[in-house]
């Protein structure tokens, strides 16, 4: 660096006028000198010197630091593109497994209707054969008043004891009557209750299926979940890496314009 040129005659004449001696101003006028001769002081060109070198620096500092930026991208959208891929196989793993829930749910209602089916069947089946009990009990009656009838007939003559035929006849009937009325019942009762146990069974199997449902529901999101946190993780990571770049460029910029010129 070039050296600036120091005037001793006006340093010792400004000293003077400020109120030195002679001989302090000369000594100390020769102290400065020398210290200034020793002194490397740097000029104006070379700060500008300094400034090119340091904008040239900057510039290949920038250029690098996008090459890398590039570089980081391409590699975060190879990431994300095989995250949309992991995404897009654990959905269609997810789709395969709701079709095949939903065939079981479908077979397992074929069944159910199957069996109320089949239930209906032996209903309407109990109910036949109770109408054709009832037809031959009515037969029967039929065939008791036709026979009351013709007994009427044939005791006209005796009407008393007749009557008294058809007083223990009538309570036989109606005994009779009330004995096929208590078996239909109960027999009726019997069916009610075993197509109560049927309905019972089907609302259990259905309530088993939901919660299977349920749980298939619950590992999805739980793998959801799981996926989106190693997602989140690999961005940090590559967040704090580009906050650093970042950080040292701004770094080297503040301290260029903390020169002075």
């Amino acid at each position: 660096m070039a050296q600036v040129a120091f005037d001793t005659q006006e340093f010792v004449e400004t000293l003077e006028n400020a109120g030195f001696r002679t001989e302090q101003a000369k000594a100390l006028s020769l102290a400065v000198r020398k210290s200034h001769e020793v002194a490397d002081v740097a000029t104006k060109r070379d700060l500008e010197d300094l400034r090119k070198d340091l904008t040239i620096h900057i510039t290949d500092s920038h250029r690098n630091l996008s090459a890398e930026i590039v570089g980081i991208r391409k590699d975060m959208e190879a990431r994300f593109e095989k995250t949309d891929a992991q995404i897009a196989c654990v959905r269609k793993d997810m789709e395969a497994r709701f079709e095949k829930t939903d065939a079981q749910i479908a077979c397992v209602r074929k069944d159910m209707e199957a069996r109320f089916e089949k239930t209906d069947a032996q209903i309407a089946c109990v109910r036949k054969d109770m109408e054709a009990r009832f037809e031959k009990t009515d037969a029967q009656i039929a065939c008791v008043h036709k026979d009351m009838e013709t007994r009427f007939e044939k005791v006209d003559d005796n009407f008393e004891k007749t009557d008294a035929k058809i007083v223990s006849v009538h309570k036989e009937l109606s005994a009779e009557i009330a004995d096929v009325r208590k078996d239909m019942t109960a027999r009726f009762e019997k069916t009610d209750a075993q197509i109560a146990d049927v309905r019972k069974d089907m609302a259990a199997r259905f309530e088993k299926t939901d919660a299977q449902i349920a749980d298939v529901r619950k590992d999805f999101m739980t793998e959801m979940s799981l996926m989106r946190k190693d997602i989140e993780k690999s961005g940090m990571q590559t967040t704090i890496k580009l906050g650093g770049m970042l950080v040292v460029a701004v770094g080297v910029i503040l301290a260029v314009l903390k020169i002075p010129f």
